[in-house]
């Protein structure tokens, strides 16, 4: 997340306290997003809040899962970390990160390694439809395909 530079004092700062209530808003969470769309397109989804939550999804063997759609930046755990696990609980399942950092600063921090996809923030239904379908076409790479 790159934020801007700010150039006043903290104390110059106003507190959230002394901003008054909190402004509604009318932007959509990432995950909302993605799951509204990707259910108006046809497909079976199941959200997960943490990544936690998404291995148990994955570990449920009466699931079937083809495509493990994430941030590749997480609270404690990094998109590559479950995308390994996803690895070995689901071999040959795919997966497609979203971001809002360069794909070059995920591949040189290696939470994304090996061309993985990645869907850069902010994007349109029409750009996640038609990248989540490509993913799922995809010839499987060499070892999935072994396995």
């Amino acid at each position: 997340m790159y934020l801007p530079r700010v150039d006043e004092s903290p104390q110059a700062l106003a507190s959230a306290e002394d901003r008054g209530p909190p402004p509604n808003g009318t932007e959509t969470p990432v995950r909302a997003f993605v799951a509204r769309v990707l259910r108006q397109q046809g497909y079976t989804v199941f959200e997960a809040g943490r990544a936690e939550e998404a291995v148990r999804w994955l570990g449920d063997a009466g699931q079937r899962i083809h495509l493990l759609v994430m941030d590749a930046v997480l609270p404690g755990v990094s998109g590559r970390g479950v995308a390994d696990h996803a690895a070995v609980l689901r071999p040959g399942i795919r997966v497609l990160f979203v971001s809002g950092y360069p794909a070059e600063t995920l591949a040189r921090r290696g939470i994304i390694v090996g061309g993985a996809p990645l869907l850069g923030k902010p994007f349109s239904a029409a750009a996640l439809a038609h990248t989540v379908r490509d993913v799922l076409d995809a010839p499987s790479p060499p070892a999935a395909r072994r396995r």
